[in-house]
């Protein structure tokens, strides 16, 4: 099953060694929860209340699953231009804080900002754009390109704050695809903007503009 949710929700197909589930299912579980599954059930040697522990934490860790945000965090944290995941209580889930004076907007809309801090932070954010493109297992899709979604940690890597609107490539050409339409803007998704087929009232799969043309028309 969280298999299926990964291949449904973030085009990724869990092959490599260090990720293939094992007999128990483990191994997936493990990658996709904050903590360590065998640890989190050593100290649990009853036999009945394992099971019982095994039973919440499978209940636990489904929840987190449905929420894609938490999906994308978790499967690809190893990237830098996304934020840690600290930690997890039920459903809920903590990621690291970035501080209001911290988001990209004001970074880059302070007139008496040094050029050099703006030139970082523009790099940063072209770095992070590049990275979508061409880093993930699907190209992915920013449909919120607004500034207080993105931070700029102390290293001035550029990260994104909410992947609400965040969505993959081959998820968001079905999306399209299954929509019908009588104007193009039926056919946005967020910034992403669609193209209808107005003589059937179809939308067309994918978007006709890309994360950077989104940001470099004034989205703050």
């Amino acid at each position: 099953m969280v298999r299926n949710k990964l291949l449904d929700n973030l085009a990724a197909d869990p092959k490599d060694p260090s990720e293939v589930v094992s007999q128990e299912g483990t191994r997936l579980i493990s990658h996709m929860w904050s903590m360590s599954y065998d640890d989190y059930l050593v100290e649990y040697t009853n036999t009945a209340d394992r099971e019982k522990v095994r039973v919440l934490l499978m209940q636990n860790i489904w929840g987190l699953l449905q929420q894609r945000e938490y999906m994308l965090l978790q499967y690809y944290k190893s990237s830098v231009h996304l934020p840690n995941v600290l930690g997890t209580c039920g459903h809920f889930y903590a990621v690291e804080y970035f501080p209001k004076d911290k988001e990209l907007s004001p970074v880059l809309s302070q007139t008496a900002m040094r050029l050099s801090t703006w030139t970082i932070a523009a790099v940063g954010l072209l770095d992070a754009i590049w990275s979508f493109e061409t880093d993930f297992t699907d190209r992915l899709h920013m449909c919120d390109m607004q500034g207080s979604n993105f931070g700029i940690s102390d290293k001035h890597t550029v990260k994104v704050l909410d992947l609400d609107m965040a969505i993959f490539d081959r998820k968001l050409k079905r999306e399209l695809a299954a929509r019908t339409c009588t104007e193009h803007s039926d056919c946005d998704y967020g910034d992403c903007r669609g193209w209808c087929d107005i003589l059937h009232g179809k939308c067309f799969e994918g978007r006709i503009n890309n994360n950077l043309q989104v940001k470099s028309h004034g989205k703050d």
